[in-house]
């Protein structure tokens, strides 16, 4: 499956089958808040690169609430960090598996809150996906080379 196929697929079912929240690819480049906290994801092996989601805070707490079931002022910060970890989590397992590189074992660095887009290196630029998130402008940052793989066994 091409990658811009497998992303759109892995975002939009993760947030369906997780979250209960309607995403939706569009074409649209929406103007994205900077002051907003990001949450990253690298992968280690078979591919090496990462996905960083740039979520509103009202798509932040919608995600937060339905998996919750409570609204979220009742959840302590480690609580709703670790829920939207675990959404970039499952937006990447999903990804690598769409992309097939599931005939792997797969290796993910643990999920990651941070407050700007980090500088990570990898062997290309980092793509840019957008959706409407409950019509919410959201962001995927995608950057990922099959070459990792060989790399990984190297320096095992």
């Amino acid at each position: 499956m091409n990658t811009t196929h497998a992303i759109n697929r892995a975002v939009v079912m993760t947030f369906a089958n997780m979250a209960f929240v309607d995403a939706e690819p569009t074409p649209l480049r929406p103007q994205l808040s900077t002051s907003e906290r990001v949450i990253g994801i690298e992968f280690l092996y078979p591919l090496g690169g990462c996905i960083v989601l740039h979520l509103p805070t009202s798509v932040k707490q919608a995600v937060v609430e339905n998996i919750h079931g409570v609204d979220w002022q009742m959840l302590g910060r480690v609580q709703v960090d670790d829920c939207l970890t675990e959404l970039v989590n499952i937006i990447a397992g999903t990804f690598l598996l769409l992309v097939e590189a599931s005939e792997y074992r797969q290796a993910l660095s643990a999920p990651q809150i941070w407050y700007s887009e980090p500088t990570i290196t990898t062997t290309g630029e980092l793509e840019e996906y957008f959706f409407l998130v409950n019509n919410e402008p959201a962001k995927v940052a995608l950057s990922f080379a099959k070459a990792a793989a060989s790399q990984h066994s190297q320096a095992s």
